[in-house]
């Protein structure tokens, strides 16, 4: 008595009386990703014509986008307002904090000793003095373990 596994193709197909395959059978077995190909094209069909090459140019016309509003438009998404935005950007960096990405920026001080270095005549608020910092090396990201106080992964 022979059943088939997967439709007609004799390669899949196997005896119930003797449950190890043969060599041939082996030798024709579909891969993992045939399999899955074959499940997807049962449950939702061909892709239609020339659909491939419709996919490669959307792709390609993304890739040239320049702005973020542009990339917007170009993905089919509403451009956000200016509220809305923000606070997703802002909860977008906090999770990314929360989540060890990366880490705080620069406190008000630390900002203000690189604006004095640059422009050295910039107006300094009387409550505020600059942070007596060295900037040598400086990343938004945490070091790894054991690397701390901007020394470079690569002992720079």
């Amino acid at each position: 008595m022979r059943k088939s596994v997967s439709g007609d193709l004799s390669h899949d197909s196997f005896d119930v009386n003797n449950p190890t395959p043969t060599v041939q059978q082996t030798r024709l077995s579909k891969s993992p990703l045939e399999k899955r190909r074959d499940a997807l094209f049962a449950r939702h069909g061909c892709p239609p014509p020339g659909a491939a090459a419709q996919l490669a140019a959307r792709i390609r016309q993304i890739q040239t986008v320049k702005r973020f509003p542009e990339l917007l438009t170009a993905t089919d998404m509403a451009i956000p307002g200016k509220r809305q935005l923000t606070d997703t950007l802002r909860s977008a960096v906090w999770d990314s904090m929360d989540r060890g990405y990366s880490k705080w920026g620069l406190s008000q001080e630390e900002a203000l000793t690189l604006r004095l270095k640059k422009e050295a005549t910039v107006e300094v608020p009387k409550d505020m003095h600059a942070a007596d910092v060295e900037f040598s090396w400086y990343s938004f990201f945490p070091f790894p373990l054991g690397i701390r106080d901007g020394a470079s992964i690569w002992g720079c």
